[in-house]
């Protein structure tokens, strides 16, 4: 029998991710071009509506770990107080801002986004790198991090129809991760749950370096 239950992340856990940094360094992203990438994102589908369906109905049935946003403002919030404007703070706001966001197919606003969306918008607003508009070809940027190796920022994917990445999120720490689903648009997801574990393709680390136009 499926069991859902929500994970609290301890009051520390992400102020301490957030203001001590204990997961490692500050993000490793950096800006060129006078701090600005230049970025014309060609959107490029890697997934089909009968691919979505499929998937929806697997999340349902699977994804046995859910996170309350509720618990990650709070912390969030007070975060902010004691470091505010710092570049976890600031990531971290700019994806909770999107929180409930529907999913939408080749969307990349609060009326609806997909997860390849999401990652875009949130790199452009928040550290001035232009991603393409597909997982599979942010999958092809930046440098390969191991699953315990990873920071908050990076980018992880999974492969959630037949063998080829289709779906990407934003790790934010703790094992969890920030993306658009199929079945609850944006939200915070764990690493751990059986969904996503299963369907773990791995994660990249991406710099203004391994940019050019956003359009690869």
């Amino acid at each position: 029998m499926n069991r859902t239950y929500r994970i609290l992340i301890p009051v520390g856990g992400l102020l301490c991710l957030l203001v001590m940094g204990c997961a490692g360094s500050s993000p490793r992203f950096t800006s060129g071009n006078n701090g600005t990438v230049s970025s014309k994102p060609k959107f490029s589908s890697d997934e089909t509506p009968e691919d979505l369906k499929v998937e929806a109905k697997e999340i349902k049935a699977e994804d046995d770990r859910t996170v309350s946003p509720d618990r990650l403002r709070d912390e969030i919030s007070h975060a902010e107080k004691m470091s505010p404007g710092s570049p976890r703070s600031k990531l971290i706001q700019a994806i909770m801002s999107y929180i409930g966001t529907p999913y939408r197919i080749g969307g990349v606003d609060h009326s609806g986004m997909d997860c390849s969306g999401f990652s875009m918008v949130i790199f452009n607003s928040v550290f001035d790198i232009g991603l393409p508009h597909s997982a599979r070809e942010q999958a092809r940027l930046g440098e390969r991090v191991s699953k315990d190796e990873l920071k908050v920022g990076d980018l992880v994917f999974f492969r959630t129809v037949g063998r080829r990445i289709s779906h990407v999120g934003i790790y934010i720490g703790d094992d969890l991760f920030a993306n658009a689903s199929v079945s609850e648009g944006v939200t915070i997801s764990s690493l751990d749950s059986t969904y996503y574990r299963r369907r773990y393709a791995g994660a990249r680390r991406i710099t203004s370096t391994d940019i050019t136009d956003g359009t690869q």
